[in-house]
């Protein structure tokens, strides 16, 4: 980076350039796209990045504590320093081809796709035997965050679960191979690999041929959403995550997974916590806003009616208004905001205006009374009334008065203009 990189990201919340990148993708993601529309870039993020795509998304979707920008700098350090130590491994460790499809063979794996493969799969097998448990680089570890497993090799053993192990297979293989050449395969409750054919365990760094009930073998893509889906690890801290955030990581995994009764319900539960978080805080703009793109209408009613009623109590009519319009109660809603704002304005002795609101809220007698007040606001600019020449002085005030008396239907208004009218 340069000297301006440096300045702007020592008050950045990203650690560089490249992280930035990563939290600009997650940011303009929204369950309207597809995963075609995405796939290029997403694409180019695992095949580059994925270390980043992964640690940013638990920063930011998890809220571990320890995950500040200090620490994030450290891990990507380790992740380079994994990378530094397996390709020096690489040097001291020779896997035969036969070797290997002998292994795969005996699994009953067909291996006739595989032989076009045979480079990427000597590779693979050195991923396996530099990260298998028995190496001692690594230690399986249920529910696990990822910085565990990004450690410096040198000094600590790397800790993981199966989804964060099978991403880190993912970036050794990205050095050096195209890694939609990978697949993965699920079953409820685990994630491995799969290339050409055949499973790899990566927890325990063996080939396997997986007939589970409910296995799937999915796009390389789906590992995102996988690990957005994972649970949180209970060894460290976490912080409150915003509702905002939470639909963000929602939204990602709606595009990508293909377990779409928990992508479904997950993003449901998100608008829904977004609308509620954002409108007991009174931010209603927002709140409307995600209500809408939700497409859910209790929830467009819900952010309609209470930034309707916020806005009344707060003398914001025209605001209450625009609200009121997605409130299921809206006519009655409206009725009770011109209420409220001709009481607003008459208490202000601004009886032009109350008396509009009370016309759109219905209530002729209240309209009267602002023709009233409207009438003793014209009576005080009367000057003097000694002669008939001083009443003839104020005839058009004295018109005005007799205006609003009629209109406001008070009798002894009437009368009293009247009496005047006769010096006219």
């Amino acid at each position: 980076m340069n000297i301006f990189q440096k300045i702007f990201y020592l008050f950045s919340n990203n650690t560089d350039p490249t992280e930035r990148r990563v939290a600009k993708f997650f940011a303009k993601l929204d369950e309207h796209q597809s995963k075609d529309d995405i796939k290029q870039d997403l694409d180019w993020f695992l095949q580059n990045n994925i270390i980043g795509i992964n640690l940013w998304s638990e920063y930011k979707y998890r809220g571990y504590q320890y995950l500040n920008k200090k620490k994030r700098q450290e891990l990507y350090g380790n992740a380079q320093a994994i990378s530094n130590d397996f390709n020096s491994y690489l040097i001291s460790i020779r896997h035969s081809a036969e070797q290997v499809f002998d292994d795969i063979n005996k699994l009953g794996v067909d291996t006739k796709n595989l032989s076009k493969h045979s480079e990427q799969l000597v590779y693979l097998r050195s991923i396996m035997s530099y990260l298998s448990p028995h190496s001692g680089r690594y230690k399986y570890r249920k529910s696990c965050t990822f910085g565990e497993l990004l450690k410096d090799p040198g000094k600590d053993v790397l800790v993981g679960d199966c989804n964060q192990i099978v991403t880190l297979y993912i970036y050794l293989y990205s050095l050096r191979h195209d890694i939609k050449d990978l697949e993965i395969k699920t079953y409820p409750g685990h994630v491995a690999l799969h290339f050409k054919g055949v499973d790899i365990e990566a927890t325990n760094g063996t080939f396997a041929n997986y007939k589970k009930p409910n296995q799937n073998t999915l796009p390389i893509e789906e590992i995102v959403s996988v690990n957005l889906l994972d649970v949180t690890d209970e060894y460290f801290k976490a912080h409150d995550v915003s509702a905002e955030s939470l639909l963000e990581s929602a939204r990602i995994a709606f595009i990508l997974s293909s377990q779409r009764d928990i992508v479904e319900n997950n993003l449901a539960g998100a608008y829904n916590n977004v609308v509620v978080e954002l409108t007991n805080s009174s931010n209603f703009g927002k709140a409307l806003k995600y209500a809408k793109q939700s497409n859910n209408k209790k929830l467009i009613n819900m952010a309609g009616h209470n930034g309707a009623v916020y806005y009344m109590r707060e003398n914001e009519f025209k605001n209450a208004l625009k609200f009121a319009q997605y409130s299921d109660d809206s006519s009655k809603l409206e009725q009770s905001i011109y209420h409220n704002k001709g009481v607003y304005y008459y208490s202000k002795e601004e009886f032009y205006t109350a008396l509009k609101a009370f016309e759109r809220a219905g209530e002729q007698d209240s309209v009267k009374n602002c023709y009233a007040g409207l009438f003793s606001q014209e009576q005080k600019k009367l000057g003097k009334m000694k002669t008939e020449e001083d009443i003839r002085a104020n005839r058009k005030i004295i018109g005005a008065m007799d205006n609003y008396a009629k209109k406001s239907g008070n009798k002894s208004l009437i009368n009293y203009t009247a009496q005047l009218k006769k010096h006219l």
